[in-house]
């Protein structure tokens, strides 16, 4: 059982060391890489000292394993220093390594002296071979190397937590901890004197955090070297991870948002600032947009903020947020804005004044049909009264007839043109005070045709559709019944345009209560028994229960038109 141990721990720092070399690309990682190699030796003479047949063979295979207790403790101070973003000179590095060296050589003397081990001696369990020894003077300084290397790795880690906005302690702290769990291994050992060594597992262990660090330097060097790029650039640059945490930005985007300055690298974003509120906001919703554009206003600037993935050997390795100043831009499209505004309310009242200048020509032109009329005097008024107080019921239950406001409106505007057509009948028929020859009531029938060509002139030019649609069909349509009887051209039921069958009822009530050379005004309960008769023939029978319901105030208007 502790054969396998041996070979599975050898087997994992073997393939973890291979993929590292595979997906290794950067110079920045040297020191990785040997701690792999290291490692790989290191439990190589573990596995090798427990297969050894004699003392020779496992102080030789022991001497393999220490490589792992004197290098791997270097490789990490250099990786922190590293991370630490501190140059290690040349020749400190050399000085180091030769300290490690001379630790090294002291191991080497085991076997030919007694200055390192006193006594070494092989024995075996269940086949496992394991050895005992006993230390000599040389083995203190191993002792003091290990841990003055521990402590230089501490006061690094102090420097890195001094430095948070700079550097990612995270990374030195997960480095750390794994170094204690080597040197804690290698004491349990130590003290227990168990004859199965953890130091090959810690290693195998460590090797997992080795590429969880790698994982995460990738994206900070990924962060640092767009930082370094645009350092010099009038733009700002935030760069974040794939866990939302702060990896850095630039001096510029300091500038332009000031709280970046108390932000630490490795901080997850606040919810407290609303720029990281609305950048995790995008984040979440990113999907496979290639970028997205938004603007906030900080120091008194407009910012203009464009969030895109930043990517690391086609591997999304988290989020960059591009920041300009787009102050002098915003002001002119406001300056644009406010000229738009004001140019628009311009051709408002430019279109008002057109729109009223028309609507009196309307009304003159109806009221000249009026004066020539003296059969119908106040009719053109009062019927577009009337349709006003009817269209403002409809209006209640405009979705019944599936209408817009604008149709409404327009009703209203185009009721005083229904009768336009007058225009064109002869002064004897048009103010023949008696009743119409069947001749001359065909004649009078011609005023529906008449109008809409009336209107067509009079309306040239006008670019709403609707109304002049709307106004042709009052014109042309408002004699038609529901039962198809009336005229021109003897449609029937909801064929006739509802603008037609809204003016046949004002139109109609109006000639019922109002008096005329040939007749007295009818009472309302008569005129409104009739109108009620007709529904169903005359008039359509959903409009005029609706019309029926403006009794009372039909009845108000024209006792106060009658006053």
């Amino acid at each position: 059982m502790a054969l396998v141990y041996y070979v599975t721990m050898f087997v994992i720092s073997c393939i973890g060391w291979v993929v590292f070399e595979i997906h290794w690309k950067k110079k920045s990682f040297t020191y990785f890489s040997n701690m792999f190699g290291i490692i790989a030796i290191s439990n190589a003479g573990s596995l090798a000292l427990a297969l050894s047949q004699n003392v020779d063979t496992a102080i030789l295979a022991n001497k393999l394993a220490y490589v792992g207790g004197v290098f791997m403790p270097l490789m990490i101070l250099l990786n922190i220093a590293n991370l630490c973003k501190i140059k290690v000179r040349r020749f400190v590095a050399g000085i180091l390594f030769t300290v490690a060296s001379v630790v090294y050589g002291f191991i080497l003397t085991a076997g030919y002296s007694t200055m390192y081990y006193k006594s070494v001696d092989i024995k075996f369990d269940d086949g496992i071979a394991y050895i005992e020894k006993d230390y000599g003077f040389l083995h203190k300084f191993f002792s003091i190397y290990l841990y003055t290397t521990m402590i230089l790795c501490i006061v690094l880690i102090i420097y890195a937590f001094k430095r948070q906005n700079k550097i990612s302690y995270r990374n030195n702290i997960i480095l750390m901890g794994g170094y204690i769990t080597t040197l804690m291994a290698y004491i349990m050992k130590k003290v227990t004197g168990s004859i199965i060594d953890y130091v090959p597992l810690s290693f195998a262990l460590f090797s997992i955090v080795l590429y969880y660090i790698y994982y995460r330097t990738e994206t900070y060097d990924v962060g640092t070297l767009i930082l370094d790029t645009m350092e010099e650039k009038s733009y700002g640059y935030i760069v974040i991870d794939n866990k939302n945490r702060f990896v850095g930005c630039n001096e510029v985007a300091k500038k332009y948002v000031s709280f970046l300055s108390k932000l630490k690298i490795d901080e997850e974003l606040e919810n407290e600032y609303p720029l990281f509120q609305r950048v995790k906001k995008e984040i979440e919703e990113f999907g496979d947009k290639e970028q997205v554009i938004w603007y906030i206003h900080d120091n008194d600037m407009d910012i203009k903020c464009l969030l895109r993935k930043i990517y690391y050997n086609t591997t999304p390795k988290g989020f960059m947020v591009e920041m300009s100043d787009d102050t002098q831009q915003q002001e002119y499209i406001k300056l644009i804005n406010n000229y738009n505004t004001q140019l628009e309310e311009e051709v408002n009242k430019k279109t008002k004044s057109i729109l009223d200048i028309q609507n009196k020509i309307i009304f003159g032109m109806a009221n000249v049909v009026e004066s020539r009329d003296n059969n119908t005097g106040g009719h053109i008024k009062r019927t577009s009264d009337v349709v006003r107080i009817f269209v403002n019921k409809l209006q209640e239950a405009k979705y019944e007839f599936n209408t817009s406001d604008s149709f409404f409106d327009n009703v209203i505007k185009a009721a005083p043109m229904h009768d336009l057509g007058k225009i064109g009948i002869p002064d004897n028929i048009l103010l023949k005070p008696g009743k119409f020859t069947d001749e001359e009531y065909e004649i009078m029938k011609e005023h529906a045709h008449k109008g809409v060509a009336i209107i067509d002139m009079v309306l040239e030019g006008v670019q709403d559709i609707e109304f002049i649609q709307i106004a042709k069909n009052m014109a042309h349509y408002h004699h038609e019944k529901y039962d198809g009887n009336g005229y021109p051209e003897k449609i029937s039921g909801e064929s006739i345009p509802l603008e037609s069958r809204i003016m046949a009822l004002a139109d109609v009530f109006d000639a019922l209560v109002s008096k005329r050379c040939y007749k007295e005004k009818m009472p309302y309960d008569k005129a409104f028994s009739i109108i009620k008769e007709s529904i169903g023939n005359h008039f359509d029978p959903k409009l005029g229960e609706i019309f029926l319901e403006c009794r009372q105030q039909l009845e108000e208007y024209y006792d106060t038109v009658e006053s």
